[in-house]
């Protein structure tokens, strides 16, 4: 009984690809040849061009433009060698803070239109790298943080240094200093901790001062009522 007749596919398009001639038959199944419009040529199961769900529909390059632009979205590349140092952890956190709306505290920076001038890893290595081993060398790994001088300022350069965990903590745009009569200021939970007194009170004090809103409170002021 002669054999079922082979479907002529030459001609056939499917997304990116046209099937140029019949390449092989193997195990039963027939495989096409096709021209890729970045061209290149493959090879495709007869099946897998005429899926009606999944067809493959190029010679793979759709896949890699894909990667590329996730790589751009996040201004990503994996070719630096840094992937799981420390330092790269932090720019990864930077982005994510920014970018990523579904990130912890994106409404305090990128919902509030803070940006990272650092197009990629590379550029924040090159400027941050040098000072931020300095820091290590004196603080540690883990107690070296980034900062942003500027609270409302973006992350870059001239924005940004790094600081220990305490100093972080109290860098941020909630935090009450209080100014002490030689100019200096300190923070009010350190101030509390010093003077061993309930940091509620101290707050307590402050919001109802006319300073409130402020961030910035006189000694005395603060402590005339206690």
């Amino acid at each position: 009984m002669p054999g079922r007749q082979r479907k002529d596919l030459t001609g056939l398009v499917v997304g990116r690809l046209t099937v140029i001639e019949f390449a092989y038959r193997k195990k039963k199944r027939n495989y096409w040849r096709c021209q890729c419009t970045c061209g290149k040529t493959c090879i495709v199961r007869v099946d897998m061009l005429l899926s009606k769900k999944r067809p493959t529909n190029s010679c793979g390059c759709i896949k890699n433009e894909q990667i590329i632009e996730i790589g751009k979205e996040y201004r990503f590349k994996p070719t630096h060698g840094d992937a799981f140092k420390r330092l790269y952890s932090i720019y990864r956190g930077i982005l994510d803070r920014c970018n990523n709306p579904n990130a912890t505290g994106y409404h305090n920076y990128g919902g509030r239109g803070i940006k990272c001038e650092w197009d990629t890893y590379e550029d924040f290595r090159a400027d941050m790298e040098e000072s931020y081993y300095k820091h290590v060398e004196e603080y540690g790994e883990e107690d070296t943080e980034i900062d942003r001088i500027n609270n409302d300022g973006n992350y870059c350069k001239d924005n940004c240094h790094w600081v220990t965990h305490i100093i972080q903590c109290n860098n941020t745009r909630y935090t009450i200093f209080v100014v002490m009569d030689d100019g200096t200021e300190i923070p009010i939970s350190d101030l509390a901790r010093e003077l061993d007194i309930p940091v509620a009170r101290l707050r307590k004090i402050y919001h109802r001062s006319e300073y409130d809103g402020t961030r910035k409170i006189p000694y005395d002021k603060l402590m005339g009522d206690e």
